[in-house]
């Protein structure tokens, strides 16, 4: 009597299959995922349709009847297409024996299973997600990996959520390790990035920055080449994942750079930035680059600013320098223009950089200078915790040591002649007020701040400034002191 698989083993149609299933696995790179599903596949497939008996069959192998196998491609390197074509010419030959024996011999068409598609896409990605899966692939049966793909599509199907796709975008600019930036002109595409990324891009705060819609209904492009560059830019990966979120503005200056949830850029995104930076300076040639990429002057080239290389040499206007959040502490750094070294917020940190200033030194709270030190200009300690230079230091100006109460105009001042901007510009471009300006240089300085600073004879006076920045009115904006869970806005 025959066993329960010996009419499976007996369809006419199973070197076909065979033959089929060789063929969908020529698509999956790696050869032990495709050599699987070439030897699994076949097994796996359910009958369809109506059941023929063919008893005897009638046809004779050499008149290309049963007992011929399909003939498979031959690829270089791919032994498991081999093995595949010596199945199928076995179970031509075993169909054939037993139709000559006088046994039955059945038709039946194959189709493939139903999560075919899901296993097949599992195989192809396990080199990136599960490389050790490859090994163990020859003891995994065909239910085993439906359990193992559905739950990789489980996962999938989450991170797909934080895929923002390509509707609403335009202009790609390739970057590297492959990936690209696109251009979001509308709304929803906003709307997208920002479910994407955890930030507040969209719900409309930011939709005055999308193309207007002509009378069709689609974003028109501005005749204005700086205006139809500016907006919002994502950074996609090769999946099409969201990775960045870019505010240039058509004035010339990049407003904010965002990972998700607001995490600040990194060292490694740093080629990426360039890359749009230098796209993006054909229709605005004065683009400035963020305050967190420095140019090193030796060579042109720029860095993150936690992560310069020794001997960088830097030429102001720079933003304030916090060594504590480096990564690594550059030796031998020269800076041309004034500077501000900010410490550690907890304990005193030790600085030996070998650091050479052409300009005016600050020193705020929980820094130490501990190594050689060349400043050439005035080196001031009032607002340091440690009121002394290292004895190797060499200051052209004064040494400013003195214990006063620490005024919040004089920060203001320094960091205002760093910049080199207005302070009206300034406020604008961090969309703060004039008092949370005030409050981010000093603790408990909203108290004591004055009327009116007067810098290099130039009188700022404090006016009331609106809730909302002026180039935010009319749009929900959100401060992220308010922030209490959901959303974190971009800002």
């Amino acid at each position: 009597m025959k066993t329960a698989a010996a009419p499976r083993l007996l369809n006419a149609v199973f070197p076909q299959a065979i033959a089929v299933a060789a063929g969908v696995a020529t698509v999956i790179e790696d050869d032990r995922a495709a050599a699987w599903l070439a030897r699994r596949l076949p097994q796996a497939m359910p009958p369809s349709g109506e059941l023929l008996a063919m008893t005897p069959w009638p046809l004779s192998e050499e008149l290309g009847g049963l007992g011929t196998a399909p003939r498979l491609p031959a690829v270089e390197g791919r032994a498991w297409l081999d093995d595949a074509q010596e199945w199928a010419e076995r179970s031509a030959h075993a169909l054939l024996a037993a139709s000559r024996a006088g046994d039955s011999v059945i038709h039946q068409e194959l189709t493939l299973p139903r999560d075919f598609g899901t296993v097949r896409d599992w195989l192809a990605a396990l080199p990136e997600t599960d490389p050790r899966m490859l090994d163990k692939l020859p003891r995994v049966t065909w239910d085993q990996a439906v359990e193992h793909a559905r739950a990789y599509h489980e996962r999938l199907k989450r991170s797909r959520l934080r895929i923002a796709g390509d509707e609403g975008t335009v202009d790609p600019v390739p970057s590297v390790a492959g990936h690209r930036w696109l251009h979001l002109v509308t709304p929803e595409a906003l709307d997208a990035e920002s479910a994407a990324m955890g930030h507040c891009v969209g719900d409309g705060g930011y939709d005055h920055l999308t193309w207007e819609r002509g009378r069709d209904g689609l974003p028109e492009r501005s005749r204005c080449a700086r205006d139809a560059a500016a907006g919002i830019w994502s950074l996609r990966d090769r999946d099409g994942r969201s990775v960045l979120t870019a505010e240039v503005h058509s004035a010339g200056y990049v407003a904010q750079i965002q990972r998700r949830f607001n995490e600040t850029p990194q060292p490694e995104d740093t080629p990426h930035v360039l890359v749009l930076l230098d796209r993006l300076r054909a229709a605005m040639p004065d683009l400035d680059d963020p305050d967190w990429i420095v140019r090193d002057e030796r060579d042109g080239s720029r860095h993150h600013l936690h992560c310069m290389p020794d001997g960088i040499h830097l030429k102001g206007p720079i933003s304030p320098l916090n060594p504590c959040d480096w990564r690594r502490l550059p030796t031998a750094m020269r800076i041309e223009g004034h500077v501000v070294l900010r410490g550690a917020y907890q304990g005193v940190l030790d600085l030996d950089m070998g650091l050479h200033v052409v300009g005016r030194l600050l020193v705020r709270g929980g820094l130490r200078l501990t190594g050689e030190l060349v400043v050439e200009g005035d080196l001031d300690l009032r607002a340091a915790d440690v009121k002394e230079a290292p004895q190797s230091a060499r200051v052209t100006g004064k040494v400013l040591t003195e214990s006063e109460p620490f005024s919040i105009c004089e920060p203001f001042s320094i960091w205002t002649d760093i910049c080199m901007k207005s302070v009206g510009d300034i406020v604008d471009r961090m969309g703060m007020t004039w008092l949370d300006l005030a409050a981010d240089f000093s603790e408990g300085g909203r108290e004591r701040v004055r009327a009116g600073v007067t810098y290099e004879q130039v009188e700022i006076r404090r006016t009331p400034e609106p809730a909302v920045p002026r180039y935010l009115q009319g749009a929900p904006h959100y401060r992220q002191i308010e922030h209490r869970g959901g959303r974190r806005p971009l800002r």
